[in-house]
């Protein structure tokens, strides 16, 4: 360690460096720069650490104390390399020369190493493009776990808020998803939505070849009456999920192209809704469902004009009628 008395402390000087002088007392510093060699440093609990500098009897100072000492307005801590003396004659410079020549061994290893690493990849790269479309994908498999309804306490407690605070945020993202918000889907929200982003919605910047995603949910549901609030739940989970996915699917497919395509087309004529389908509708989502009435008139939105055929669905899929009857 020295006390340099100019700025920019942290360098270390080697004997290769421009601005060094040759050695002199076994010590390498900057030539621009002076120094002094600490020959200890005293560390204090309450105060400011203490330099002893060699060639300065046995007092040691502060940094400010040694400044005012040698007159000069600022000294900073840094370091210089100091030869370590070896009794044998040449064992200091035959060890220098070892160590290098040790150095660019392991130089040119690491150069070896890296070019059969690039090698690799370039291999890799040429399989991947020659095989089929299929060749580096990935099946990702996730256990949800399940919204945990129980009343545990202590670290348990918080495993169980871990866990319903990701499947808020998948249900969040499935709903962004499925466009019953207008949101973009927050994928940063948890671990669980960050690992399942690349499968549910690759983009352009995907670091998969491929870029086709097929996901599949299975909800685990039970018949027995008790569980009927959990079974609905976990049914309703999967209808977004179901939504969400061919909402996804939908992007992937082309757009048509052709006279009469695209933003000119003309649309099909919409009949006016019947009273009472549309009072039907609203009485089934209100009575069957959870959702908000935003969400209700945006599925009425894509269904205008065809009232009758969302009637029919939803008769069977919210009332158990079996072909709408």
């Amino acid at each position: 360690i020295i006390l340099r008395a100019g700025a920019a402390p942290d360098a270390v000087f080697t004997e290769k460096t421009s601005s060094v002088t040759s050695m002199k007392d076994g010590v390498w510093k900057p030539e621009s720069d002076p120094g002094w060699l600490v020959e200890r440093e005293i560390v204090h609990q309450d105060s400011e650490p203490t330099y002893l500098l060699k060639g300065f009897g046995s007092e040691d100072k502060t940094i400010e104390e040694w400044c005012e000492h040698f007159g000069v307005p600022q000294l900073n801590k840094g370091y210089a390399l100091v030869k370590k003396k070896f009794d044998e004659p040449g064992l200091w410079e035959a060890k220098w020369e070892a160590l290098n020549s040790q150095k660019a061994r392991l130089a040119e290893l690491a150069e070896d190493a890296q070019t059969n690493v690039e090698n690799a990849q370039a291999n890799l790269c040429e399989i991947r493009d020659r095989g089929p479309v299929a060749l580096g994908g990935s099946l990702l498999l996730v256990d949800l776990a399940g919204a945990d309804y129980d009343h545990r306490t202590g670290s348990q407690q918080k495993e169980s808020a871990a866990i319903n605070k990701s499947l808020l945020a998948l249900k969040e993202c499935f709903r962004s998803l499925a466009k019953v918000n207008m949101q973009k889907p927050k994928f940063r929200d948890s671990k669980l939505t960050r690992v399942l982003e690349d499968s549910l919605a690759p983009t352009a910047s995907s670091a998969r070849r491929n870029k086709e995603s097929v996901s599949v949910m299975i909800v685990n549901v039970s018949p027995a009456a008790r569980f009927e609030a959990m079974t609905i739940n976990g049914l309703r989970y999967g209808q977004m999920f179901a939504g969400a996915s061919r909402t996804a699917a939908a992007k992937s497919v082309p757009k048509p192209s052709g006279k009469g395509a695209g933003k000119h087309a003309t649309p099909a004529s919409k009949k006016p809704c019947n009273p009472q389908v549309l009072e039907e509708l609203l009485s089934i989502y209100r009575e069957h469902t959870d959702k908000h009435e935003a969400e209700v008139q945006k599925i009425l939105s894509n269904f205008a004009g065809r009232e009758d055929q969302l009637l029919l669905k939803c008769r069977e899929k919210y009332l158990g009628e079996a072909g709408g009857a």
